[in-house]
């Protein structure tokens, strides 16, 4: 336990949202609120209001979002969610981070919306030799997950493909791979102190197109009893992070019992389907830190 913070490595994409797409779709949104928050299992509840279906707007969207926890053996343990919607053209999320950023903003516990568009019955799955299938929770529900059990493992190196089987007036048919999400491993034995500057240090796995996420989440007076507040981080998978002093002010003034160290490697890829349809597919994978890593 680092200084007495919860130690749990897990990742946002809500906020991901907010920092990687919040200046190419402020425009957008001043004029529509919009509801293609489905897309990373995204909370409505977002800094831009993103929670009325956008219908007018012809572009159209599908994401797969697999987010892995990694579990002693060194297999991972993943969840996969697809959704497809209609909105506005704006930038995809990128993992490919090209400047690290750190923020102080809001954090929600994230609720994952369906979409609007029909992909076809079920979509097809497949991780190494195994295929399944992910079909809408209930039809006509357009959220589509895997059946009973939810979950699917992998190790690390493996990728995965999806393969859309479409539907007539909705989502055409399309297909799309990603190198799986390595889990990360965290060289730390101390967590941030107060007034310095906090390295965080891990094994990178060498691959340009993977980029990590740092979130540190604490409490306020406005919430008690849960974490409402976050410094977030979207860095570079080069191996170290500073932050520094200035940003962990609120994080070191709040309730020692309700802060949180959050950490995941994420791999984002983008398809265009068509001159105005894009499949985008976002794994991640989150590893909790020990003094052993």
């Amino acid at each position: 336990m680092l200084n007495g913070a919860r130690v749990l490595f897990t990742t946002s994409f809500r906020h991901l949202l907010s920092v990687t797409m919040h200046d190419s779709i402020l425009s957008a949104i001043a004029h529509r609120r919009l509801r293609w928050a489905a897309l990373l299992g995204l909370t409505v509840a977002s800094t831009a209001c993103l929670d009325v279906e956008d219908t007018s707007a012809t572009n159209r969207y599908g994401s797969l979002t697999i987010r892995a926890t990694a579990g002693s053996s060194g297999v991972l343990t993943a969840r996969p969610t697809a959704a497809f919607f209609t909105g506005p053209q704006f930038a995809l999320p990128d993992s490919r981070v090209i400047a690290d950023r750190c923020q102080t903003e809001l954090f929600a516990p994230e609720v994952i919306n369906p979409g609007n568009l029909n992909a076809g019955e079920s979509l097809e799955l497949r991780v190494g030799g195994s295929v399944r299938q992910l079909s809408e929770t209930i039809l006509g529900s357009r959220l589509y997950v895997l059946s009973s059990p939810p979950t699917f493992e992998y190790s690390p190196g493996d990728s995965a493909q999806l393969t859309v089987q479409g539907a007539a007036g909705g989502f055409p048919g399309s297909q799309i791979a990603v190198r799986l999400a390595e889990p990360m491993r965290v060289n730390a034995t101390t967590g941030p102190v107060a007034g310095e500057t906090f390295t965080l240090r891990w094994q990178t796995n060498g691959d340009a197109n993977s980029g990590v996420l740092v979130s540190l989440r604490y409490g306020t007076l406005n919430n008690e009893g849960a974490a409402d507040r976050q410094v977030l981080c979207v860095v570079q998978d080069d191996g170290e992070f500073l932050i520094g002093p200035q940003l962990l002010s609120e994080y070191f003034a709040s309730d020692e019992s309700l802060r949180e160290i959050n950490v995941a490697r994420w791999r984002t890829r983008t398809v265009d389907v068509d001159g105005r349809t894009r499949l985008f597919v976002v794994t991640s994978a989150d590893t909790t830190l020990s003094s052993s890593n």
